[in-house]
């Protein structure tokens, strides 16, 4: 199967159990291999045809910066289900996080890594479309949200606790177009509707 992959890349997050670690945020490294046929892309030249990895980290620092984690273990997990749940193309996911901060002085760093394949996650039909149940921890829940066309995301649908999201995929308009892949555009969803062509996907975390 033909990779993407990204080495080594530099971000930061609160992760860890000691309470040191729960009052700043430290640097961490991702890498992350997609496993995906390339070969439609590489005979077209569009970007359609592949995943865009600049959109994938972007979608990984969102939801890096919203968490709170206490295991890096619980990170890696989340952001394979997530990448998974996005980006249909990519078949299988590895993850590793690095936390060079974590045995200091006495290792390079510590580090998960996670291997995970695409399944078919759990559906919900709901009155504009459906939820897919991605992933649901201890601490977080992860789903996409379909809406489709000429169907307006239910604004009694907005999440009562703490969430992230944005809109994945395809069209919604509130006044003005959603624009994608902007947290800063989640209040504007709820109450949005779908002008079409095709179905809008909303990724959403809540914790």
């Amino acid at each position: 199967m033909d990779q993407i992959r990204i080495s080594r890349l530099e971000l930061s997050c609160i992760v860890g159990v000691r309470p040191a670690e729960r009052r700043r945020r430290q640097r961490i490294a991702l890498s992350l291999e997609l496993e995906l046929d390339l070969g439609r892309a590489g005979r077209s030249g569009r970007i359609g045809h592949t995943v865009d990895y600049s959109v994938v980290i972007d979608e990984i620092s969102y939801l890096l910066e919203f968490r709170e984690y206490q295991l890096i273990e619980m990170a890696t997990e989340e952001i394979a289900a997530m990448i998974l749940g996005l980006h249909a193309p990519v078949e299988r996911a590895h993850v590793t996080l690095e936390k060079p901060e974590a045995l200091k002085g006495r290792a390079a760093h510590a580090a998960v890594s996670v291997s995970r394949s695409r399944s078919e996650p759990r559906m919900a039909p709901l009155a504009f479309g459906e939820e897919r149940l991605l992933l649901e921890t201890a601490e977080a829940k992860l789903v996409v949200v379909h809406v489709d066309p000429e169907r307006t995301l239910d604004a009694r649908a907005r999440p009562t606790r703490k969430a992230l999201g944005w809109l994945a995929s395809g069209h919604l308009v509130s006044g003005t177009a959603i624009a994608a892949h902007d947290p800063r555009e989640l209040p504007r969803i709820y109450g949005a509707t779908n002008p079409g062509p095709e179905r809008a996907t909303v990724f959403l975390c809540t914790q």
